[in-house]
């Protein structure tokens, strides 16, 4: 736990400025968790400064429980990749999903979190895509109820699932 978490309010919310690089360093820690067991969501760690553009845009979001255990990007934008699609509308595109492994769970709780925010705040659905290796980041998303709508390799040897959750 720092300084920045400890005396927040449990819930799932924006960050604050002063919590991006808490933030950012969850991400790190689990890209690099990740790759060592051969699951590699993001080819490397998100830069700084993307995940800083991000929070400019109010893109960034925490778990807190009380501490940040878990964080996230929401967005109202779609990877170029995915544009040949439809989408219900409006929509967010929720991406970055990393959590602490301790407390377990913390990753699903962030997803389920992010749902009911969007619900509240009157999107029709969520969309996201991970990597498809082995089936453990699309398996992790349809036991938390998401449909999966495609998979298909967006670049050279990166197949990737599009998945989503109707809120209405």
């Amino acid at each position: 736990m720092t300084m920045e978490s400890a005396s927040v309010e449990p819930g799932f919310r924006r960050l604050s400025d002063a919590e991006l690089t808490e933030a950012h360093g969850i991400i790190a820690e689990v890209t690099e968790w990740l790759q060592s067991r051969g699951i590699v969501q993001w080819p490397r760690v998100l830069p700084i400064e993307e995940y800083r553009a991000r929070q400019s845009r109010g893109e960034n979001f925490g778990l807190f429980e009380p501490a940040l255990t878990a964080v996230a990007s929401l967005a109202e934008k779609t990877p170029e990749y995915w544009r040949d699609r439809e989408y219900r509308t409006p929509y967010l595109w929720l991406s970055t999903l990393a959590s602490r492994r301790a407390p377990a769970g913390a990753g699903m709780r962030a997803v389920h979190a992010a749902e009911t925010f969007a619900r509240g705040a009157g999107y029709a659905a969520i969309y996201l895509d991970c990597v498809d290796r082995d089936d453990a980041l699309p398996s992790f998303y349809r036991s938390a109820g998401w449909q999966q709508l495609d998979c298909r390799e967006v670049w050279p040897g990166w197949p990737m699932c599009l998945f989503e959750k109707p809120l209405a």
